[in-house]
């Protein structure tokens, strides 16, 4: 009886500890934070394919990410195999033998042939001894989101609406939450590009972009810029009228 009630509590305390307000987010690990617990699969991924070139040095944020894979491997949750190759390849980067026992359990559950060679590659990092091993099912996601949620922005329109159009291109996530807070909204969008290539050879390309949106003032859409490493303003929507232009990264008043 005794043992059983430890479990209950161990449980109580591990979902409390991520329901609440965690130490101060950065910008860029808030929004990877929002698409790791986001229903949409693309979103996810996005999240995955964040951490995995940036990596993280975020305990919480990982044990997010190998509780969302763990969901997949267990059937909890219906998920794309390029989706659960991107989870793992992050977990993978890690090198945190933690996890190891989490990517075994998920070998045995996986049939996708493109996924079990990511995983199989991502067990090769974790080589070695723990005695901290990750367990899955133990972190609540749903209570997570919905604490972080009622923290988005409640900052004044009227005083940041003269900012949001002084946004320029180039400007990093880390820029944009210091500026206007929390979002209302954290999404994924995939952008086509057009068709890139040789000759008779051509593909359709295209950006996987994050996007922000503040109420009553826009969405802000960000790019990730491989040669420096972070995700970069590429351009915004206002709700009250300044145009974006391309040409000059940022927004035209009416005498520009």
């Amino acid at each position: 009886m005794l043992s059983r009630l430890f479990v209950v509590f161990s449980c109580f305390f591990i979902t409390a500890a991520y329901a609440e307000s965690p130490p101060e987010f950065t910008g860029r690990e808030h929004a990877e934070v929002m698409l790791l617990l986001s229903e949409s699969d693309f979103d996810v991924r996005l999240a995955a394919k964040s951490i995995r070139r940036i990596g993280s040095n975020r305990q919480d944020i990982l044990d997010m990410s190998a509780e969302v894979t763990w969901s997949a491997c267990s059937g909890n949750r219906k998920m794309r195999p390029d989706t659960l190759s991107w989870l793992v390849k992050a977990i993978g980067y890690t090198k945190q033998t933690r996890y190891a026992n989490l990517l075994d359990y998920c070998l045995s559950s996986t049939t996708d042939k493109n996924t079990i060679k990511h995983l199989n590659h991502a067990r090769e990092n974790l080589e070695g001894a723990t005695t901290d091993s990750f367990e899955g099912g133990k972190i609540n996601l749903g209570q997570v989101h919905a604490r972080l949620t009622e923290k988005s922005s409640s900052t004044s329109h009227s005083q940041m609406a003269k900012q949001f159009g002084e946004l320029q291109e180039g400007l990093s996530l880390d820029d944009v939450y210091s500026i206007f807070g929390i979002p209302n909204d954290v999404s994924g969008v995939n952008v086509p590009l057009g068709k890139a290539g040789y000759s008779y050879v051509k593909v359709l390309s295209s950006n996987d972009m994050i996007v922000l949106r503040y109420s009553g003032l826009g969405k802000i859409r960000f790019i990730y810029d491989e040669a420096n490493v972070y995700w970069r303003l590429l351009d915004a929507d206002s709700n009250k009228g300044p145009f974006w232009s391309k040409r000059d990264g940022r927004f035209l008043t009416t005498n520009d």
